[in-house]
């Protein structure tokens, strides 16, 4: 199959299963001029975009049937698969960067992804290496009340739900993900679930950063809204699981440090 043609699929995919969502991504109009603007990028007829979206429609919640009485093709329910647990920031940033490089096979760019990436040293799963340390500094500086947040405080490691700490900041709920380095630079890693929460509560979502956590009085940075403030790096492993990785972080870009 074409280039092309597999990244119309990736194309339809993503219009199917984030359906009206997918479409207000592109601020182009109707979903016929999406179809036409995307058919263009790519170099593909017009028609193929909806066929390929039809495609997809009978595994998806949305109002269209789609090609339900069809047998989905393997190389349809292949991607798919591979895709079912990115999430909608994640497929468009594949596709983003699928449509600028036209010479992209989308399949072997899944597959080898994470082979190609070679992280820096310094940005590792922070907490392997921490202990969660960087957690207990965070709840004996909340508990001070010398934080910039206030209580209830409510802990939420467990639940998964894309941050670890429900508190207050200025009367509204805030929810703060808490990242600790063993040395004094460093960059962090966050899971697509925490990059999607922290991209949709936007201000009202913080990263804690607990420099040299080893130590007695660790530095204490906070940054606000990191997903805007923040320069990061999308990276995709073989079995599709998306992160976000923060190679530095600059203290100039906190909104609090001691």
């Amino acid at each position: 199959m074409e280039h092309k043609n597999l990244i119309g699929m990736l194309v339809g995919y993503y219009l199917s299963r984030f359906d009206k969502d997918a479409y207000r991504r592109f601020s182009v109009g109707s979903q016929s001029a999406v179809h036409k603007y995307l058919a263009d990028r790519i170099g593909v007829r017009v028609s193929s975009v909806k066929l390929w979206r039809d495609e997809f429609d009978p595994i998806h919640a949305n109002s269209r049937q789609g090609w339900h009485k069809r047998k989905m093709a393997p190389s349809r329910l292949r991607m798919a698969a591979m895709l079912a647990t990115v999430s909608e920031v994640g497929v468009l940033r594949l596709l983003v960067h699928c449509m600028s490089n036209p010479d992209t096979d989308v399949f072997e760019l899944l597959q080898e992804m994470n082979a190609r990436i070679e992280e820096p040293d310094e940005i590792v799963s922070t907490r392997s290496l921490t202990g969660g340390l960087e957690e207990k500094h965070f709840m004996t500086w909340f508990e001070t009340g010398k934080s910039l947040f206030t209580a209830p405080l409510g802990d939420c490691r467990l639940l998964r739900c894309g941050y670890d700490f429900e508190a207050t900041y200025d009367d509204v709920p805030a929810y703060t993900e808490v990242k600790g380095l063993k040395d004094s630079r460093g960059g962090v890693l966050m899971t697509d679930k925490k990059w999607t929460t922290c991209n949709e509560h936007g201000e009202r979502y913080f990263l804690i950063l607990i420099r040299s956590v080893e130590s007695m009085r660790p530095p204490t940075e906070v940054y606000r809204n990191p997903a805007v403030t923040l320069p990061t790096r999308q990276n995709v492993a073989t079995v599709i699981q998306v992160s976000w990785s923060i190679p530095t972080l600059n203290s100039s870009l906190a909104v609090w440090s001691n």
